[in-house]
């Protein structure tokens, strides 16, 4: 029964389980969606709260970066305020060393009332103190010459030459017309042998300060008192006197008539051609064994002249000479019977081997002048020996003596009037009284009364951006200018006589040859306005950024660019000149032929800009000596030059320490193909020249180009409207005997931007033009000055691996 109900009940009961086990699923799913949306709702919450901290974080990420950018921001206004405070502290260090001491001009030396009259010609320990009367001749009052009238003169053809010196020498001298205020007193003779000093007005009774020029060449003169003579035929040349030589007549410039110096071995070692000798000389064996050399050419002529005369016109003399290294110019007598061999010597290119019995012959003004660089000066003994002299001498000798030689003849006795001019040059030069300064070219200059803020061109590249920042702290605060005139009365202390250039007669306002001082000077001497690199102590590229350093006193340079109708492309290449260190101000030179519009919007770069209109458009004008420039480095630009603010400033501290050269970026060379010179923009590993579209030369070279170099050097420049730049490493490097010096790696410019035409260098008449003006050039200066350099100039750290905390000089460079 029991089991029957047992049974009976199982369904229910499993019914029952069935339910309750539903019920139990039923009541755990809702929990598992109460927990799931629970956890949603939870983790929702999570989000937010991320989110929000995530932007917190955001923003103190945020804010860390502004002050850090706020710190770089203070640590660099900080940098800009210590580069200001030392800028002013240099600036008052040069004023300081302007203004303490006071230069001042001397008392004027006044003429005393009443001057005996010494006679002392006889005296021959007369010296320029007692035979020179300087309170007529004060340092400051220049060099006034008064020039006696030449009515006395009766001969015609003495008149003609006297009126033709009188004329050179007011184009030369400072001439004056009050005889009371000149301090020579120069007077032109027909005869010095019966000299009616009563003709002269301001003889004074005993000459003084009175220069006799002699056209007789007489060799007796009659008593002159303490007047000075000049002339060719002096017998005994007292301290004095003036010696110059006979004049040669030329109808064409010295470089015309004169070959060229190279090769410097020719065909005939040493020549002599002469009328027949004395009677009984005993030089004529003596020649007999010299004419027994190979190449020496020893040769009496029968012309009729007096013994050891010349023979033969002009032109037959100077190609004979032509084909020889030496001449024999052989004295017995005085030299006013040779100085035509001396002269014709120098203008073949001879060099002149001068045989007198003492060996110490008076030669022209070599009171002043050093013959030994220009000639061999022997006495007769030496003869026996000359083969054995002039086969020692080195090639490099040799030419040295040909251009020296070359320098002489151009420089002092090309013509009558300069020779003339020489002499009192040299009086002067004696006396102690400096030598006029070279006018400065004036043009018209248009100031700039309305700038604009500056807009870089678009196309800067990397190197640009990166660079851009380098050399900020060291802006001058106002423009320095270079001084002028330092030398003064110290000028006379340097041997410019005999230095190539026009240096014995004018005098320029900067000195190219500033000698370095000791570099421990710069720290005794503290008003001296030196700018070393953190005080002396060096350092990396942080200090280096900081101070110009160097070995000469704080400068800047001058911007000069010349233009011509690219007013937009000077407008972009002025506005990246924008906050240059050192740069004194930029000097644009409008060639243009119309005038500057109105509507030029020049750029503030931080420094002044000038636009000077020269008198007409030439390429010369580049490098006119311009008033406006006030500095000696000159940066010459074409106005499509585009050079980063770092290049600029590496490049004014290489020349600092080379500032006797150009030294620049674009190199060329110059090579000989087929027997010939040729002009060539080829990448090779040498170079001779560095072109002036982009490069620092010292303002002395303007002064050279512009008005000592021959005139024909710019008239070929205006032919072509092409080769000034060749035409002044042409110049330099006549001068110092040194290439230019290239910095960094770029080797030629694009015009980049509007504005620019087609390259008139990459046409085929572009360089024929420059090929010819290179074989020009090599003819006037009488050879090819440009020598090679293979090398270029970078920065000391350039390259080198570093320490983590140490910096480069430049990043680029």
């Amino acid at each position: 029964m029991i089991s029957s109900r047992k049974k009976a009940f199982e369904p229910f009961l499993l019914f029952l389980f069935s339910y309750f086990c539903y019920y139990n699923s039923l009541q755990s799913e809702t929990e598992l969606e109460r927990i799931k949306n629970s956890v949603k709702i939870e983790l929702r919450e999570l989000e937010r709260t991320r989110d929000i901290e995530q932007k917190k974080v955001e923003n103190v990420r945020k804010n860390v970066l502004a002050e850090e950018q706020h710190l770089k921001q203070l640590k660099s206004d900080v940098a800009n305020y210590r580069g200001q405070i030392q800028a002013l502290e240099r600036e008052l260090r040069q004023k300081a060393a302007i203004q303490n001491p006071p230069v001042m001009p001397p008392e004027r030396i006044l003429p005393p009332l009443d001057i005996p009259t010494i006679p002392f010609r006889a005296n021959i320990d007369c010296s320029r103190g007692d035979c020179f009367d300087y309170t007529r001749c004060p340092l400051t009052g220049g060099f006034p010459v008064y020039l006696y009238p030449i009515t006395h003169i009766r001969d015609d053809a003495k008149r003609r030459r006297a009126d033709n010196i009188q004329n050179g020498l007011r184009q030369m001298l400072q001439i004056v017309e009050d005889a009371n205020t000149a301090c020579i007193w120069f007077f032109i003779s027909e005869r010095v042998d019966v000299l009616d000093t009563a003709l002269i007005e301001h003889w004074h009774g005993d000459g003084r300060n009175h220069v006799i020029l002699d056209l007789s060449g007489e060799s007796s003169w009659a008593d002159i008192g303490r007047a000075s003579k000049m002339g060719t035929g002096l017998a005994e040349v007292l301290p004095f006197d003036l010696l110059l030589p006979e004049s040669i007549i030329l109808d064409q410039p010295i470089w015309e008539i004169s070959p060229l110096m190279t090769p410097i071995h020719r065909a005939h070692r040493l020549v002599f051609q002469f009328s027949a000798p004395p009677a009984g000389s005993v030089i004529v064996n003596q020649l007999a064994l010299l004419k027994k050399q190979p190449d020496n050419v020893i040769e009496p002529i029968p012309c009729g002249a007096k013994p050891w005369a010349n023979c033969g016109t002009l032109k037959e003399r100077l190609e004979f000479l032509s084909t020889s290294t030496f001449s024999l110019v052989l004295v017995e007598n005085n030299f006013a019977d040779v100085s035509e061999r001396l002269l014709e010597s120098l203008l073949t290119g001879a060099v002149p081997v001068v045989l007198s019995f003492s060996g110490l012959l008076p030669l022209p003004l070599d009171g002043v002048i050093d013959w030994s660089r220009a000639s061999l000066q022997l006495p007769l003994s030496r003869l026996p020996e000359l083969s054995f002299l002039l086969n020692s001498m080195t090639s490099g000798d040799i030419f040295d003596m040909r251009r020296q030689g070359r320098f002489l003849l151009e420089e002092y006795f090309s013509s009558e009037v300069k020779s003339v001019y020489s002499g009192l040059q040299m009086l002067r030069h004696k006396i102690g009284v400096i030598p006029n300064p070279y006018e400065q070219s004036q043009g018209v200059t248009t100031n700039i009364e309305k700038f604009y803020p500056p807009t870089l061109p678009a196309e800067p590249n990397f190197l640009d951006e990166e660079a851009k920042d380098e050399f900020v702290s060291i802006q001058s605060l106002s423009p320095l200018p270079s001084p002028v005139f330092p030398q003064n009365y110290t000028y006379l202390i340097k041997d410019y006589f005999n230095s190539v250039g026009p240096f014995a007669h004018k005098m320029i306002d900067v000195n190219i040859l500033s000698t370095p001082l000791p570099s421990e000077e710069k720290f005794y001497d503290k008003q001296l306005p030196f700018d070393p690199i953190c005080g002396g102590a060096g350092g990396d590229g942080t200090e280096y950024q900081n101070a110009l350093g160097g070995n000469f006193p704080r400068e800047e340079f001058t911007v000069v660019i010349l233009t011509y109708k690219r007013d937009d492309v000077l407008i972009g290449t002025l506005s990246r000149l924008v906050n240059q260190p050192h740069l004194n101000k930029v000097l644009v030179v409008w060639n243009s032929p119309y005038s500057i519009p109105d509507s030029l919007q020049w750029p503030a770069i931080g420094a002044p800009i000038e636009v000077v209109i020269p008198e007409k458009n030439s390429l010369n004008n580049r490098f006119l000596p311009f008033k406006n420039i006030e500095t000696e480095a000159v940066l010459s630009l074409d106005d499509d030059t585009h050079l980063r603010r770092d290049e600029i400033e590496f490049a004014f501290r290489t020349w600092r320490e080379n500032r006797d050269r150009i030294v620049g970026f674009p190199g060329r060379h110059h090579s000989w193909e087929n027997g010939g010179w040729f002009y060539n923009s080829n990448h090779t590993c040498e170079l001779s020249m560095v072109l002036t579209g982009a490069a620092f030369f010292h303002k002395q070279y303007s002064y050279l180009y512009s008005s000592w170099q021959p005139p024909e050097v710019k008239a070929l420049v205006d032919e072509f409207m092409n080769c000034e730049d060749i035409a002044l490493n042409f110049l330099v490097s006549h001068l110092t005997r040194k290439p230019p010096v290239k910095v960094t790696s770029r080797w030629t410019f694009r015009c980049l931007g509007q504005g620019c035409p087609e390259a008139l260098s990459s046409t085929d008449g572009h360089f024929n033009e420059r090929h010819y003006c290179i074989k020009r050039l090599t003819k006037i200066w009488g050879y090819n000055p440009l020598l090679y350099t293979g090398y270029r100039v970078d920065s000391v750290l350039f390259k080198t691996r570093l320490p983590h905390d140490k910096q480069k000089c430049f990043k680029f460079i």
